[in-house]
């Protein structure tokens, strides 16, 4: 499915510490600029794998209409809810969406796209470790950025991975793998771009 490795540029952090040099790292400024763009846009679908401590993975795939409406439907294990955000309002579904049941409003800032949006930048722009580079990946080479992210507020560390196409420029896969509270997980995401969705209604 991939590899063949082929990174043709390596910039790392530890090489530029002081904060003159961060602001004109390519790399820094290029995983900044990945981490900061909108949300909205294209209607997608991501397959999402997420293991925690070595437990059993989690399979699940998410849709978004790209206008900030999404759908979450587990796939394994089986049996779990679906969830589904419409506008400010959160909903849940334990028959696989023949029927839904409100769960709660979407108006915490941790849900405004522009704040994670900036969150996001910030964290971004603190990063260690950070590389740059490209890798072929289905045949296609891929532009691959990486860095040690962490986020105080979760007293978390997050080693955070973004392959870009490059020239749809829309992120295709991500990896990250989350440090908390003595636990990792560790999540892929790859990422189908479509022409048209249709979420349910409630």
């Amino acid at each position: 499915m991939m590899r063949n490795l082929n990174y043709s540029v390596w910039l790392f952090a530890a090489a530029l510490l002081s904060p003159s040099a961060a602001v004109a790292d390519p790399c820094r400024e290029s995983l900044v600029r990945e981490m900061s763009r909108p949300m909205k846009g294209q209607a997608s679908k991501s397959t999402i794998t997420t293991v925690t401590s070595g437990q059993k993975p989690m399979i699940n795939y998410h849709f978004s209409n790209g206008s900030g409406d999404w759908l979450t439907q587990v796939i394994d294990p089986p049996g779990m809810p679906w969830s589904l955000a419409v506008g400010d309002v959160l909903y849940a579904s334990s028959d696989k969406g023949k029927t839904w049941k409100k769960v709660r409003e979407l108006n915490d800032p941790g849900h405004d796209p522009e704040v994670v949006l900036k969150q996001q930048a910030d964290v971004a722009r603190s990063a260690q470790n950070i590389a740059c580079g490209f890798e072929e990946i289905d045949g296609v080479r891929l532009e691959k950025f990486e860095g040690d992210l962490v986020y105080p507020q979760m007293n978390m560390t997050t080693r955070q991975t973004l392959w870009i196409h490059p020239a749809t420029r829309q992120t295709v896969k991500t990896f990250s793998v989350m440090r908390m509270s003595g636990m990792e997980t560790a999540v892929t995401q790859s990422i189908e771009y479509l022409s048209d969705l249709t979420l349910p209604k409630p």
